[in-house]
């Protein structure tokens, strides 16, 4: 009988420790294999710096804050303008691209929105809550990190180690 406890009370602690380590938005994580994020996601580029005319408010804070983490320069909050010149031909980010993609989950509807670079071959981003702009993950060649709760980080890697 002891031994039935006891095992009962190793798995209770254990599925509190996932559920205490595993993020809300662990959805996220199908965004690293392409099958599953089609199955799980609808997904719109709403923002092209190379093609808008316009941008909300909301949604230039969302880049300037990725701008800022990817350039480290947190307190310079650059317009449209400056940003289409930063992306043009000409600019320093000639080679880049840079969008804000929308996802929505085919389960819970929750959206999220991703400023998103192509500095190289894969895309790199932050994931933001769409309606506070929460950091909510980190994309790093196509490679997810989930931000916790408590400022640690979930790799979906652990999840998505055995799809690749």
């Amino acid at each position: 009988m002891n031994k039935i406890i006891l095992f009962l009370s190793v798995l209770m602690l254990s599925k509190f420790a996932l559920a205490t380590t595993t993020p809300a938005h662990v959805e996220l994580c199908a965004l690293e294999i392409a099958e599953e994020a089609e199955a799980q996601f609808t997904e719109e580029t709403i923002f092209d710096v190379r093609k808008t005319k316009t941008i909300s408010a909301f949604h230039l804070s969302l880049i300037n804050n990725y701008i800022a983490g990817y350039n480290q320069e947190p307190n310079k909050h650059l317009t449209l303008a400056d940003l289409q010149k930063m992306f043009s031909k000409d600019g320093e980010e000639s080679f880049n691209d840079l969008y804000i993609v929308k996802y929505t989950s085919k389960t819970t509807g929750q959206v999220y929105l991703e400023v998103r670079t192509y500095p190289g071959d894969n895309p790199v981003g932050t994931v933001y809550n769409s309606k506070t702009g929460e950091i909510l993950a980190q994309n790093s060649d196509d490679s997810y990190e989930l931000t916790l709760p408590n400022g640690g980080t979930f790799s979906c890697y652990d999840l998505n180690k055995d799809k690749y």
